[in-house]
């Protein structure tokens, strides 16, 4: 998100596209962040003793 975040501020001629490929970057961010999410939980839990 960042990155496109910068892009859209270097490239305003772009916003129009990377509007449109807002929905797909979102879904691969909230998917990025839910596998991070289950690697934390997962890496806590052998810390933890509780896997």
């Amino acid at each position: 998100m960042e990155l496109t975040t910068i892009q859209a501020a270097e490239r305003p001629t772009a916003e129009l596209e990377l509007i449109e490929l807002t929905p797909l970057d979102v879904a691969g961010d909230f998917a990025d962040f839910l596998t991070g999410l289950g690697t934390g939980i997962a890496i806590g839990m052998l810390l933890c003793g509780g896997a």
